[in-house]
């Protein structure tokens, strides 16, 4: 559809002078100008055939866009084709004009308004992140009110499972926890610091993947885990090492915590529970567990997920408890003191190679039999799952005996400068050797 007039029937726009109000702005005057019948005819059927279509094709005219805006805004709302009659065509016959409008949303912006957002988003632009304060602890609980009382026959049902425990081979927390990182740490602020960052790792990962971690942030800091060290680090630096841990927000706990470190406790991890809950990343079974292995103090128990369920799956708890806390409160009431440590080793090793939270072994245990939570475990399921190598009783032999035994295991007699690592005592009585450079670990530790 062509709406345009023929160029000589074009009204031209009549100046009236300058708005008063707003010098300048000048004003004009549509004259009024005939439209031919023909092209009448051709827009009105067009336009006025089907009311949706129409209110989807008006269009704004000349007299429209130089109407002021406050004034359409306060003008009733028309319809969108309106007919305007006009009396001063050339021929003295009545015109009809066909006005199509439309309503337009105008913004205008001073130069004021346009100064003031620019300096809104400059400031919004170079404000300074925000950081999250560390949550604020309420206070760690040491007992309880009521003290819940001692299951019976606990110390029978924990003996048993520690013997075994520690039969069982190829546990990964023997090899892997956090007792292991400071292996290659000098400095004793440094291998207290490297059992902070170990722990604050290993936040719901394995032990695998914690020391993997662990491992790689030394590589990347040049051999050392410092307070000084991480600070020098960049952010992503440090996640790029500890990534095996997961979790991005373990690489801004640990640049934390070695920043409060410095300005607080001198560069070195405190000695008290309240203090290193002040950490980030950093709660009741980290600060026990830190305090245990950095400093030998045992004043609560690390309770982990482990140590959790299986106290639970025995029956400990009357009630049975709802998260580690709630755990750790209950067993501090009954369990002697001298254990606190002890039994976070012997289930966290117990957990991970037997009662497993899906499908525990119960077939390998030796306190099924009086374990609530006891199943039976099918055949199919016995040959699929991991095997779980469990070493024999111990036997005494003297330093010549291991000696030769690891002369014939290698085929040559043994060189008395190099120091064998003493791995397990088979069930036949005899020594097995394994060679592990120059470290030795005593016959009675196992």
């Amino acid at each position: 559809m062509n709406s345009k007039l023929p160029v000589e029937q074009t009204p031209k726009l009549v100046s009236k002078g300058y708005s008063g109000s707003n010098p300048s702005v000048q004003l004009f005057e549509l004259p009024r100008a005939p439209v031919v019948k023909e092209q009448e005819e051709e827009v009105k059927p067009q336009l006025l055939s089907s009311p949706r279509r129409s209110s989807r094709l008006k269009k704004p005219t000349a007299a429209g866009l130089l109407e002021s805006p406050l004034k359409a805004r306060k003008r009733p709302r028309a319809s969108s084709v309106s007919s305007v009659s006009s009396n001063g065509s050339s021929d003295g016959s009545q015109a009809k004009v066909v006005v199509q409008r439309k309503r337009t949303k105008v913004e205008v912006k001073t130069e004021e308004t346009l100064v003031s957002v620019v300096k809104t988003r400059t400031q919004v632009i170079t404000s300074p992140k925000k950081t999250r304060a560390p949550a604020k602890l309420k206070g760690v609980k040491h007992s309880l009110a009521v003290p819940h009382p001692a299951p019976e026959g606990w110390q029978d049902v924990y003996t048993t499972i520690r013997e075994h425990r520690f039969r069982i081979l190829d546990v990964p927390v023997d090899t892997m926890g956090c007792h292991t990182a400071n292996w290659k740490e000098t400095s004793p602020k440094n291998k207290r610091f490297i059992t902070l960052v170990s722990l604050i790792l290993s936040a719901q990962t394995t032990d695998e993947s914690c020391a993997k971690a662990v491992s790689q942030l030394q590589h990347e800091l040049g051999g050392t885990v410092s307070v000084e060290n991480v600070l020098a680090a960049s952010e992503e630096r440090i996640y790029s090492a500890v990534r095996p841990a997961g979790f991005r927000k373990k690489a801004t706990y640990i640049k934390e915590t070695a920043q409060i470190l410095k300005d607080k406790f001198k560069s070195d991890v405190p000695n008290t529970v309240e203090d290193l809950c002040t950490l980030r990343g950093v709660r009741e079974k980290v600060a026990f567990l830190t305090l245990q292995v950095a400093w030998g103090i045992n004043t609560g128990i690390g309770v982990d997920v482990h140590v959790h369920r299986i106290t639970n799956r025995l029956g400990w708890h009357d009630p049975p408890t709802k998260d580690p806390e709630e755990t750790r409160l209950n067993l501090q009431s009954w369990l002697p003191k001298e254990l606190y440590r002890d039994i976070n080793t012997v289930f966290v090793g117990y957990g991970q190679m037997v009662c497993h939270a899906k499908s525990p072994r119960c077939d390998l245990c030796p306190v099924a039999h009086v374990c609530p939570s006891a199943r039976v475990v099918p055949e199919k399921e016995k040959n699929t799952k991991k095997q779980v190598r469990v070493a024999g009783p111990k036997v005494e032999v003297s330093f010549e005996e291991v000696m030769r035994e690891a002369g014939e295991a290698v085929g040559k007699p043994f060189p008395p400068r190099w120091d064998p690592v003493v791995a397990l005592a088979e069930r036949e009585g005899r020594v097995k050797v394994e060679l592990e450079g120059k470290n030795m670990i005593k016959m009675e530790e196992w």
